[in-house]
């Protein structure tokens, strides 16, 4: 009981990253569970955690502009929060050269979707991307090159070269795919090549 009263989030705890009684629901609802991961990792419980999506319809995101500027800047506060958190403590299984490592500089952090919304298309902001396109954020710790890879126009979808990172309209969506995702596994392996060799010999 004491170990799960340290996971759950406090009221504090949620004020410190801008969560009060006024902010929507989804907000909160991320708020308490990136805490509770926050705490977990701290106390070595868990070492992955994969949480649902951002529970909020976007489609009126731009009738409403500043309802949706101060949701961006509530979720942004609540991403700053995390690693806040997660720098003020070490990780416990893993060091650098010797001496300690921050979580901060250990969590990699993915966000991925299934076909976002179409940022070409102010008027009710559809579903459907070019191509049917979907793209992955990582927060790496400096173990993938920074950048976009690939393309994604008004009307086009780029696919991007497995080996070089470049654009490319020659490259599959399979090669795209594929290299993306070993890549998030050399990230998370911190740079261990055999980690990733053990998963695939593709390209990444």
């Amino acid at each position: 009981p004491a170990m799960e009263a340290d996971l759950r989030p406090t009221s504090a705890e949620l004020a410190a990253w801008g969560v009060t009684g006024a902010a929507p629901s989804a907000v909160v609802t991320l708020a308490e569970r990136l805490l509770f991961t926050a705490a977990a990792f701290r106390l070595g419980l868990v070492s992955t955690v994969v949480l649902p999506g951002y529970n909020d319809d976007p489609h009126g995101a731009f009738s409403d502009l500043a309802a949706t500027t101060a949701r961006a800047d509530g979720l942004a506060a609540i991403l700053d929060g995390f690693y806040a958190e997660l720098a003020a403590h070490d990780e416990a299984a893993c060091r650098h050269d010797g001496q300690p490592l921050s979580l901060a500089d250990n969590v990699v952090m993915v966000v991925s979707g299934d076909t976002p919304k179409s940022s070409f298309n102010r008027s009710g902001w559809p579903d459907g991307t070019p191509g049917n396109s979907n793209w992955l954020y990582v927060r790496s710790n400096g173990f993938l090159q920074p950048g976009w890879f690939g393309a994604v126009s008004a009307t086009t979808r780029t696919n991007f070269d497995p080996t070089t990172g470049a654009a490319s309209a020659g490259a599959s969506v399979t090669q795209s795919t594929t290299a993306a995702q070993l890549g998030i596994l050399h990230a998370i392996a911190r740079g261990d090549a055999g980690v990733v060799a053990a998963a695939s010999a593709a390209p990444y």
